[in-house]
């Protein structure tokens, strides 16, 4: 990887487009890899490692393809990988360079782990899944074999010269607040790591397009930053956008307001708050709820959107969570809270295996585990990640809303987040049943609820409370039934598997004196990330053709073959509805489908359906032009035929220019801007964004560029 002119001149014209925004990586699961630790190339299972040499192993990009089943069977969207630098070589009294945190060169790539082809078909499988690549990056500091003032600079490619760093000094930890924490190095004598000042125009001006040709030669999705409150906040800003992806800062601190402060400064904060809170909780049995209750709120009142937190209760830095506790219920219990509170859950490689020590133990070998799908942990994690996946698609309300802890007694504690209720308890293995009532649960009385874990079905007393037995410690989480029927989780949402707290009984037939019913659209329709699907028509539930009050599809299910968004709605029974569909672009331009509109008689008889349409072909009228209310299309509960011709384009591979047509460059080209198109167009290159199942690339650049999600690792903290 070499910096080229034109890339600079690009970089120097505009920042990248955003690909998947903070909102759309909020929506997704990650699995962290240690590079080195995860799989090895050559497939072996048997290949010794030992995690206190701290030498590198021999895992590799091509091992992280291999396995990408093992990741993908857990049902993570996103993986978080080490960074992909050339480091400094030698082993010292502290190993090697296996981490990728001790960078000499950032213009290459680790050859231990692969070349760059390699890390570009990574990208592209990950993408080809729909599944996005999250790339560790170190902007505070280099490293150097020897005591800090022993360092050559002359060893580095590009920051050669000492001027490009503070002045030596050791980072005096007793003061975690001071400005020193920028200004001195982390580190020791045995291996350095020189301080760059990227407060100093020089040291930015390298940064900023380095960052900007990655992210676009590689397909990088999103980035976490080591180190970050290492580096003075005004860099974070100016780095991100020349990054043109989300990135999630670590700030390793547990001051709530120290670490919220940073998300003015970058989109995403790694939670560490809230990992300490529930290591007190669920780390021990019974732990007290009473810290962690009030941190939530403490988290949900501080202005911040706290939907963009990393959560996690494992990571390279830290001991492995079983090293806290072996109690398997209270394992559940952390996982899924992590998975059911606001922001993204991230998952560290080997939790699923049961790995049990101190951080050495930590990062060892995934592949010497052979890689077991049947382990209790593994099976637990995709069953959490279901759950949230499904809580995403059918609530609107479950990413955008705040958790809210409702019941906290003792050894439990009860929180809502949209229409979705999570009971927790802190009794582990040893715990008895017992019953608890849970009341201003903010659901209806009368209303049933599956608990989607042990497939039970509850309902909701008169005055809006809920009994709950807690059984054996577990975690329980409940969901409105009609949100759950169909999905795939607790089929026909009947009592089989589990003992209900409440009276339980298998749903019957809706009756028809429903006053409203729940109704998902579901749209066919090619997009471009960046992109958003909206509908939008005369009842006031869907705006009353107010594009500013449109309803927002989501793509969670989006893939080359089936391009759907989908989005669930309340709707009176009774009345004519007629609706269009919108396209809003990332600069909020709005496309509307052509005439003629849909039309939907709402049924009080199905208490929930699904309506099933096609994006109307062009020409569609103008934005700026009002839907035509005279003419309608009846809508139907079945996939349309095809109403235009599809280009077939393998996922990662780019279109020559002479196959797009005009109208699909205007299209394309709206997330660009002015700048990008002019200086395309210029050079010849016919420069076109497109997607694919996921999947984004740059024609006349050939440079993949999808989007995804993941946050990255952090050494010597």
């Amino acid at each position: 990887m070499k910096p080229t002119a034109f890339l600079s001149l690009l970089a120097a014209a505009v920042a990248p487009v955003l690909a998947l925004d903070a909102n759309g990586w909020s929506k997704q699961s990650v699995y962290q890899v240690m590079t080195d630790r995860f799989a090895r190339s050559d497939g072996s299972v048997t290949a010794g490692c030992d995690p206190d040499e701290a030498l590198y192993c021999g895992g590799s990009f091509q091992g992280i393809i291999q396995r990408l089943d093992y990741i993908q069977g857990m049902g993570f969207t996103a993986i978080w990988i080490s960074p992909i630098v050339t480091q400094v070589e030698g082993t010292s009294d502290e190993g090697e360079a296996f981490h990728g945190f001790w960078a000499q060169d950032i213009w290459s790539i680790n050859n231990h782990f692969g070349t760059e082809d390699d890390l570009k078909e990574l990208a592209d499988e990950l993408h080809s899944r729909d599944m996005y690549l999250m790339v560790d990056v170190v902007a505070n500091h280099m490293a150097y074999i020897g005591c800090l003032n022993c360092v050559d600079y002359s060893i580095y490619n590009p920051f050669n010269d000492a001027s490009y760093y503070h002045d030596p000094c050791f980072i005096d930890y007793s003061d975690e607040y001071s400005t020193i924490l920028q200004t001195c190095w982390e580190g020791d004598d045995i291996v350095s790591l020189p301080d760059l000042r990227t407060e100093d125009d020089d040291v930015r001006a390298i940064w900023m397009p380095w960052i900007s040709e990655i992210v676009s030669e590689y397909g990088i999705d999103g980035l976490r930053i080591d180190s970050a409150k290492h580096v003075e906040k005004s860099f974070h800003p100016l780095f991100e956008d020349a990054a043109g992806v989300y990135t999630v800062g670590e700030v390793l601190n547990g001051d709530p307001a120290y670490t919220l402060d940073y998300l003015n400064y970058m989109s995403g904060v790694l939670n560490y708050p809230l990992y300490f809170w529930a290591k007190r909780a669920f780390g021990t049995e019974p732990g007290d709820f009473s810290e962690l209750s009030d941190g939530i709120v403490t988290l949900t009142e501080s202005g911040h959107n706290v939907s963009y937190l990393g959560n996690f209760i494992s990571n390279h830095d830290m001991s492995t969570w079983q090293s806290f506790t072996t109690d398997t219920t209270l394992n559940k219990n952390a996982l899924a809270f992590i998975m059911m509170i606001d922001g993204y859950p991230i998952i560290f490689e080997g939790h699923e295996q049961g790995f049990n020590g101190d951080v050495e133990v930590a990062r060892s070998a995934v592949w010497l585990t052979g890689y077991d799908t049947t382990t209790e942990l593994y099976s637990w994690i995709a069953q959490m990640n279901e759950i949230r996946r499904q809580a995403i698609s059918s609530d609107s309300e479950f990413i955008k809303s705040q958790t809210e802890p409702i019941y906290t007694v003792g050894m439990t504690m009860a929180t809502k987040k949209g229409s979705t209720l999570s009971v927790y308890s802190s009794g582990g293995d040893i715990a008895t049943d017992y019953d608890v009532s849970i009341s201003s649960t903010g659901y209806d009385g009368g209303q049933q609820l599956v608990e989607v874990i042990g497939c039970t079905i509850s309902t909701v007393a008169d005055d809006g409370s809920l009994s709950v037995t807690v059984a054996k410690g577990m975690p329980q989480i409940f969901r409105p039934i009609e949100q759950i029927t169909g999905s795939g989780i607790c089929p026909d949402s009947t009592a089989e598997g589990g003992d209900s707290s409440t009276s339980t009984e298998t749903s019957s037939a809706p009756s028809c004196t429903a006053s409203s019913v729940y109704v998902t659209f579901e749209e066919e329709v090619e997009t471009v990330f960046g992109d958003t699907i909206k509908i939008v028509g005369n009842a006031e539930e869907l705006g009353s053709w107010d594009t500013n009050n449109a309803v927002a599809l989501e793509a969670s299910d989006y893939t080359a073959e089936e391009p759907i968004w989908a989005g669930t709605v309340i709707l009176n029974v009774g009345v004519i509805v007629e609706y269009k569909y919108i396209l809003v672009d990332s600069s909020g331009s709005v496309t509307w489908e052509a005439d003629p509109n849909h039309t939907l008689t709402v049924d009080a008889c199905e208490s929930m359906t699904t309506i099933t349409d096609v994006w109307h072909a062009n020409p569609a009228p103008s934005p700026h032009r009002s839907p035509s209310f005279p003419t309608a299309a009846t809508s139907h509960h079945h996939r349309h035929p095809r109403e235009r011709e599809r280009r077939t384009i393998v996922p990662g591979r780019v279109p020559s220019a002479a196959t797009l047509t005009t109208g699909d460059r205007s299209t394309y080209r709206s997330k660009e801007s002015a700048a990008y198109i002019a200086l395309s167009t210029a050079m010849g290159l016919g420069v076109v964004s497109h997607t694919i199942g996921g999947a984004m690339a740059q024609s006349g650049i050939d440079a993949h560029q999808g989007v995804g999600l993941l946050p990255p690792l952090d050494f010597l903290e």
